[in-house]
C-alpha cells in the first residue's frame, strides 16, 4: 500500500478555534459558545449584547505527489459572526479576519503556512427579525488553508 499521511480534520479545526480564542474573541465550536462564557443578549433580548462567532468546518479535499496522492489537504471553514447591529456584526467579522488571514495554523506533524479568505468571501449580513426591534445580524465569512 501507499505510505499515507492523511490530514486529520479535527486537529485542524481545533487549531483554528484555538487561534480565534487566543485573540479574546467569544468563540463557539460548531455551536454556541460553551458555558460559562457569556454571549448574545444578556438576561432578556434587549439587554446588553455580546458579539460572538461560531466555527463550522466545511470541506476537506485530498491531493499529493504521485507516490503519496492523499498527503495534502485543503480545508475550508465558515466562521459565523453574530452581532446586534450591522456595525457590531461587521466589527466582529473584521476581528475574525485580523485573527485568521495570513496566519499560520499550528497542527502537530503538519505544515499549514497561512490561512486565507476563501474565494467564496463573506456572505451577506442578514437579520433575524423574530423580534424586529432587537435584531440579530449574521455574517458568514469563509476561510481556507492548505496542509502538507
Amino acid at each position: 500500500g501507499w505510505p499515507v499521511s492523511l490530514a486529520n480534520p479535527a486537529t485542524h479545526t481545533d487549531a483554528l478555534v484555538a487561534l480565534l480564542r487566543a485573540t479574546g474573541l467569544v468563540v463557539g465550536d460548531a455551536g454556541n459558545p460553551a458555558a460559562p462564557v457569556k454571549y448574545g443578549y444578556q438576561a432578556t433580548r434587549g439587554g446588553t449584547f455580546i458579539a460572538y462567532c461560531t466555527v463550522w468546518p466545511l470541506e476537506q479535499t485530498h491531493d499529493g505527489p504521485l507516490g503519496c496522492p492523499d498527503d495534502y489537504s485543503e480545508f475550508g471553514w465558515q466562521v459565523t459572526c453574530i452581532g446586534d447591529t450591522r456595525s457590531s456584526c461587521e466589527a466582529i467579522r473584521f476581528q475574525v479576519d485580523q485573527a485568521l488571514i495570513g496566519q499560520p495554523l499550528s497542527v502537530a506533524g503538519r505544515t499549514v503556512l497561512r490561512i486565507r479568505a476563501s474565494t467564496d468571501g463573506a456572505r451577506q449580513v442578514r437579520p433575524d427579525l423574530t423580534i424586529p426591534t432587537k435584531p440579530v445580524l449574521i455574517s458568514t465569512p469563509r476561510y481556507a488553508a492548505f496542509s502538507s
